[in-house]
């Protein structure tokens, strides 16, 4: 936990309502793997399959999410949102592509996986 985060944040932020981004179907994610370092756990109340419809939900509840920011940034509710950095240090991490074997060498995947790189080779 970086020094910008007093201990009484964080105790908030276990203590809170959360909602997690969960592709995998697990109930727990990497946030939960950084707290139980630290001997804590946050309450999941809610779990979604999909990063695109959690700010949504978080605007329209009491549930806190951490989010990519650029997903949050084109939810279009911004303006509905509070947004601080977690009360923990979160490392970055990669983002993998992946497609059915398949459709490999079909051209216009082929197509769209390039602009995808593209695209987050500018953010």
């Amino acid at each position: 936990m970086g020094s910008a985060h007093p201990t009484r944040y964080l105790e908030q932020y276990v203590r809170a309502k959360h909602l997690l981004v969960t592709l995998t179907g697990e109930p727990t994610g990497f946030i939960d793997l950084i707290l139980l370092e630290q001997g804590l756990k946050r309450r999941i109340m809610l779990t979604v399959n999909q990063f695109a419809v959690a700010p949504q939900l978080v605007a329209g509840s009491d549930l806190l999410a951490v989010l990519p920011t650029r997903i949050v940034e084109m939810s279009g509710v911004l303006d509905r949102l509070h947004l601080t950095p977690p009360p923990l240090e979160i490392l970055p991490s990669n983002l993998k592509m992946m497609w059915h074997e398949r459709n490999h060498s079909d051209s216009s995947q082929a197509w769209l996986r390039s602009q995808l790189v593209n695209l987050c080779g500018k953010c």
